[in-house]
């Protein structure tokens, strides 16, 4: 069998650009498991955004493969045999039939669709019982009628233009705006839209992998509570919310946030803490109040070039860098602060994988040597299953190290800080400590300078 080597190769660019071949080739074993693993990354690289967290699930199926011992590509066939396994409930809920269930691009993109479309149906019904249906009755909309049963009818009612009238008057859902909470909620029908004089909504607590496009429509909103949640994306349509003031978005799965969202000209309060980005420190968790300070952070880590391992780590997570490179960098670093992440990622409630906090300590030889290679340890794999809880944990173990360091080191830290800001003419004496954290990957790499020394 050749050597296919297929990242920047024409034979490739000319098979993947017809997607019905890109299909077939992934679903058929041809001899060239470089090609199959080739379509592996392709699926997890496009996947369509949906209630399933493709990413997410493909990677986890990778950490089960490499508990065997073998590179993944000694492993491709496995990949998609115990992947297929995964989606077989998914592909039951969405009712599937048995021939289509098949692990390809256009296959996963149908199941979404379809997974969408029945979580919406849920949803729409789950909220006209637990707030709309009464919110209707007071004021007196069934007087007459039978109020409607099941998302067909409901959703009928609701478009009907004869019922605009009432639901312009909802301003908000349930009392004090609280009726969307702790509903389970996996997604949101595109009804949504249609009440627009919504002033607060609290959406907390929920499922929510993604927001339909429609929810651009709600211009009156101005308190919006979307903490809690497991979003990773938000809609181009969020732009339009001009009216917002108030908005969390704290605990969930977003890694940037859209072009549109700089249209926000109202919006005063923001929260986003505990978020896959690694902008802002820990040490100020509120520094992140609007648009303009989230781009303001951003602009100058575009421009530098990390020193060290652990801000090459955090560079590779802010911008999102494939797996393979968060995994490669998180290899690089010292024993002692794999460990420290180690722990804070397997004593996280939503952990799944084996417990490594009661692991050997870093400073053993076996550790040290085993935690040094250029790959991640067979036995520190599950770290990376849900990349979001990893770049906490990265982040909280990096001001935990800062914080347990005797304040001699920490003047080390800051004059590495200076220096590393190109040594400023200033009169501030302790400009280094004032503006520390003012700049994430400039602070990791004065840390790891202040350490090692």
């Amino acid at each position: 069998m050749p050597d296919l080597t297929l990242n920047d190769s024409p034979f490739a660019s000319q098979i993947f650009a017809n997607i019905s071949l890109f299909d077939s080739l992934i679903q058929s074993d041809l001899g060239y498991p470089q090609l199959r693993m080739y379509g592996w990354e392709q699926l997890k690289e496009r996947a369509v955004v949906g209630p399933l967290n493709i990413p997410m699930m493909m990677r986890q199926v990778e950490q089960e493969a490499l508990a065997s011992g073998k590179p993944l590509l000694e492993n491709v066939n496995e990949l998609f045999e115990k992947f297929a396994a995964r989606l077989a409930p998914e592909f039951e809920i969405a009712q599937v039939p048995v021939a289509d269930r098949k692990v390809t691009e256009l296959q996963l993109g149908a199941l979404q669709e379809r997974l969408r479309e029945h979580y919406e149906n849920t949803a729409l019904e789950t909220m006209w019982n637990a707030c709309l249906l009464g919110q209707f009755q007071d004021q007196g909309a069934f007087a007459q009628e039978a109020p409607p049963s099941g998302h067909q009818a409901i959703r009928q009612w609701l478009n009907n233009p004869v019922n605009q009238p009432r639901i312009q008057q909802i301003t908000e859902f349930g009392p004090a705006g609280s009726g969307l909470m702790r509903l389970g909620l996996r997604a949101l029908p595109p009804e949504i839209g249609l009440f627009t004089r919504l002033t607060t909504l609290n959406l907390s607590f929920n499922q929510l992998t993604f927001l339909p496009e429609s929810f651009g429509n709600l211009q009156a909103l101005s308190e919006l509570d979307l903490s809690n949640n497991k979003l990773a994306s938000l809609p181009e349509s969020f732009g339009n919310l001009q009216a917002l003031s108030g908005l969390s978005l704290s605990n969930n799965k977003l890694a940037s946030l859209p072009e549109s969202f700089g249209n926000l000209q109202a919006l005063s309060r923001l929260s986003l803490n505990v978020n896959p980005w690694m902008l802002a420190s820990d040490k100020e968790p509120h520094k992140i109040i609007d648009y303009q300070t989230y781009l303001a952070l951003l602009g100058p880590l575009k421009k530098y070039t990390p020193q060290s391992p652990l801000a090459t780590l955090f560079h590779a997570i802010i911008f999102n860098k494939p797996d393979e490179a968060i995994q490669q960098a998180y290899a690089q670093l010292s024993p002692e602060m794999q460990q420290r992440i180690a722990v804070l990622v397997t004593q996280h409630p939503t952990y799944s994988g084996p417990d490594l906090s009661t692991a050997e300590s870093s400073s053993s030889t076996s550790s040290s040597s085993s935690s040094s290679s250029s790959d991640p340890s067979p036995s520190h794999d599950n770290l990376f299953t849900d990349i979001g809880l990893f770049a906490r944990s990265v982040r909280k173990a990096t001001y935990n190290l800062y914080d347990s360091l005797e304040q001699e080191h920490k003047k080390l830290v800051h004059w590495h800080v200076w220096d590393l800001a190109g040594r400023p003419e200033t009169d501030d004496p302790q400009w280094g400590e004032h503006h520390a954290f003012d700049h994430v990957l400039r602070f990791t790499d004065a840390l790891e300078k202040a350490t090692q020394n």
